[in-house]
This record gives C-alpha cells, structure tokens and sequence, in this order.
C-alpha cells in the first residue's frame, strides 16, 4: 500500500495554522485519481512502467510556511524513483517565493517523503500543488494509494508547532497489467574488490518475475572454466583462482519456464590507477598536445595498454604511455584515458582540455549602496570573449538556499535582484562563451543596508526643510507686523 501524509507548521510566533483544506493525489498525466499500466496482451517493458503522482492541497489553510508528504509503499510492486517540489509550476503553493526543499528515499524501508520551508509564509494558501512523486511499476498487480499522516516533522523550523492534516481523502488505484512476461535478472556481488582465493558472495535476489510469478532456478556461468552451477536459491558464493576480469552470466527461469539471462563484469584483483598529464595547459588549434600517461600505475602487474579518447571523435590504443594530438576547433574537449593491465582488470580518468580562449567575466551594479527590498541591478556587459562571443551568463546572488546552491542562468548581460535582508551578500558570475568555454568566476561582495524605520534616518536634509520653514515663518511674520496699524496721537500730546 502506498501512503502519503502532510505535516503543516504557521512559523508565525505561536500561531498555528487552521487547517480547513484537503489533501488528494492525482495522476499527473490524467488529472484522475488512478492510474492503469499496460494491458493484458503486452509484454511489460524492461524496467517496468513510470508514472508520476501530483499531491494537491484543496481548500484553504492559514499562515502555511511549511509542510511534507510522507510516503509508503510495496516495495515488492512499487519503487519511487524521486519525490520533489514543482517549484517552477504556478500553480505550486509557493511559487515565486524563497523555500527550502526536502526530499528522502529509502526504497529498502518502503517509504519517501517530500517537503518545502517557506522563509514567507502563506497568508491564506488555496488548491495549491505541494509535491510530486515518481514511481516505475515492475510487476503485475493493484495497489490502493491513500493519504495519512506523516510522522516525521525533523525538518522543520519549528517542530513544537505543528498541527497535522487531514487523514480521510479519496482513494487512488494503480493497477499494472501485461501478459505473461518473462522474467527480470539482476544479480550483485560482494566486496566490491575481490581477490584471488577469497570467497565472492553472487545475490541475485534482486531477480523478479513481473507477472506475478517467482523465480524457480538460478543458473551461474563464472567465465572461469568451472562447471555451469543450477541452484533454486537466489545467493551463491564462488572464489576464483586467478586475478582477472570475468563476465560473470546469470540465467534466471521463471514457473512459466520463461528464462532471462544478464552478463556482469567482476574484477579479481587491484585494477590498476590512470594518471596522465598534458601540455600545454592553454591550447590553440591545430597545436600539438603531448598526453603523457606514465604517472599511471599497477600495483600487482603491469599495464598493457593505453586507451585514448580525446573528446572530438578521435580514439586510439596504444602501448606507449606519451602521444601527441592536435585539435581543430575550439571548445572543451573531454579527454579520457583507459589503462588496462595484464589480467586485463582497467580503470579510467577524465580530464578537460580547453582549445581556445576562455570568456572573461566582469560586472558592475547598481545601486551602489542598496537597500533592503531594492531593485539591484546587474550588469555585466563589460564581460567578453577574445575568439567569439558570450552565450550565458550564470549568477549566484549569494542568498541561494540549500547545501548546493541554484544559479540563474541567462543570455543577457543584465539582470535584476531583490535582497530581503540587509547582509553582506558574495555576487558571482561565470559567463560561457560561443564555444562553451566558460570563465572563472568574478565575484564581488555586496553590502546592503536596512531601510530606517520610523524616527530614524535624521540627516541634513531635515535640517535645511526646517530651516527653510523657520525663514520664511520668519519673513512672514516681519512683513505682518510692519502692516500693523499706528496708532492715533492723543490730544494731549499735541
């Protein structure tokens, strides 16, 4: 059964939010409140079915600033494949404001949840999409999805603040069909680096028949010359003489006597280590770079060959560990090197090679001394490119939430920015040009100010305002009083 439950916090003081909405789940694709996979006359795909379910508020809530969905589910029917927060659809209930989004996935204990922290809360949030989840369906079956309440709050600010939702909702059906299919084989081993004359445990439980059916034997090729090996259990273990890279074949037949089979690589032995260096570290077209691969290394053997792939659609093997090759466009060229030794265990490595000039990044901003809620404006026109031109200009404002912070990428040169809190924030922008090189980054530190509040920000202005009122009360007053009536001469002063 799968299950999906809502915890809410108001994060507003003590307020706690009034929860007077609902919760549904609904197919993504449909708009229904079930799903159906396949049909009785098909083979069910290799991997299963995907689909995806949206979890909707209905209704209103008060002062939301925080909620999950918990999932759980048959993991024996269902797997979740990834639980996330739309927030770039508008109808999300925190479109366009600052969150924090929260996910976990722990397929071996059934369950997922997912979640957002708004730093804004919602006032009054209305029929809002919270989150959705990825599912592939891999056997035949129904299951009945329903709404309940999640236990786990860890994540939230305020966790002493929390008042659960709603547990009655509309049921939602999945029901997988196809017709009699074969079997699914999939097998692991362990450890991970095995070597000669030690015990290599094969599982292969991870096998499965998608109709429903079960798994009736296990047939083991070890690619060593030892006899083919049949057994009714799904775990085998197995130990291999020499050191070497053996294609190990599991077949697997189902009650049906359908039969799959899938071929794995097991190394024996300590693969050996790829290093390689080149110069020079600025290349040009049609230049000679020399790739030099003796820094590479086998503990317990030797290497036997080179494997070069130098990102342009040029390959080759050598047993020289140094070549040379030149390039004939400019761009970021992915080069990988292959070593393999004489059991003929290998390993690889990746470097970029840049061909060309990268872009050069700059910018300015404006205004110079922002304050709290102002409209700053970016501009990184001066930025350019010796040998083409700029393509993308990627920012981190430096109040991006999260572990790995979300850039904003773009194809002008100026862009806008609102900063809510007054900080001191780090700007940094990396431009990408034509070739898809792209710059080191520039980066500045912006300072912005609070707004003054009520019976603060007192500066000369002021004072020359009141100034000016004192002169012209003043001016006013010298005029009235000359206007002023004499007085009559009494007669006995004549």
């Amino acid at each position: 059964m799968l299950a999906i439950g809502l915890t809410m916090s108001a994060l507003i003081g003590n307020i706690t939010a009034a929860l007077t909405g609902s919760l549904k789940i609904f197919n993504a694709a449909t708009g229904l409140n079930s799903v159906t996979l396949g049909n009785t006359t098909t083979l069910m795909p290799l991997g299963g079915y995907n689909f995806t379910v949206d979890v909707f508020l209905y209704g209103a809530i008060n002062n939301l600033a925080a909620y999950q969905a918990y999932v759980t589910f048959n993991n024996t029917i269902l797997t979740c494949t990834a639980a996330w927060i739309p927030e770039n659809n508008q109808s999300f209930v925190f479109y366009g404001q600052m969150i924090v989004p929260v996910s976990d996935i722990v397929n071996s204990e059934s369950y997922a949840l997912a979640g957002a922290v708004s730093f804004t809360p919602v006032n009054v949030a209305e029929s809002g999409l919270l989150c959705k989840f990825n599912f592939t369906a891999r056997r035949i079956g129904s299951t009945q999805i329903t709404l309940l309440k999640g236990p786990d709050t860890s994540f939230l600010l305020d966790p002493d603040n929390i008042r659960l939702g709603p547990s009655t909702v509309e049921g939602f059906t999945v029901t997988i069909l196809a017709s009699l299919s074969p079997p699914v084989a999939s097998f692991s081993f362990s450890p991970k680096a095995p070597t000669a004359n030690h015990t290599i445990t094969f599982d292969a439980s991870g096998s499965y028949d998608p109709d429903g059916g079960n798994i009736t034997n296990y047939r083991w090729d070890f690619d060593d010359g030892t006899p083919v090996t049949d057994v009714n259990v799904s775990t085998i273990t197995h130990s291999y003489t020499h050191n070497g890279l053996y294609s190990v074949n599991l077949t697997v037949t189902d009650d049906e006597g359908n039969m799959t089979s899938v071929v794995t690589d097991v190394p024996v032995g300590t693969a050996p280590v790829a290093a390689f260096t080149f110069t020079p570290t600025t290349v040009a077209i049609d230049q000679p770079v020399t790739f030099n691969a003796t820094g590479s290394s086998d503990v317990d053997g030797t290497i036997a060959s080179y494997g070069w792939n130098f990102g342009d659609g040029n390959t080759t093997t050598v047993t020289n560990p140094i070549i040379i090759h030149s390039y004939s466009s400019n761009g970021l060229k992915a080069v990988k090197l292959t070593v393999t030794d004489n059991d003929g265990l290998y390993n690889s490595i990746v470097k970029n090679v840049t061909v060309g000039t990268p872009p050069i990044a700059n910018f300015t901003y404006s205004p110079l001394e922002p304050k709290e809620d102002d409209v700053v404006t970016f501009d990184a026109s001066s930025s350019h490119d010796p040998d083409g031109n700029i393509t993308q200009y990627i920012w981190l404002f430096g109040d991006e939430i999260g572990i790995t912070p979300k850039p904003t990428t773009t194809n002008q040169s100026t862009i806008t920015h609102v900063y809510i809190a007054a900080d001191n924030y780090t700007v940094s922008l990396t431009v990408v040009d034509s070739d898809g090189l792209r710059s080191q980054p520039y980066t500045l530190v912006l300072e912005v100010f609070s707004k003054p509040t009520a019976g603060q920000g007192f500066d000369w202005m002021w004072y020359i305002v009141i100034a000016v009122i004192l002169i012209v009360v003043v001016i006013v007053a010298v005029i009235l009083l000359r206007r002023r009536p004499q007085k009559e001469a009494k007669p006995s002063e004549i």
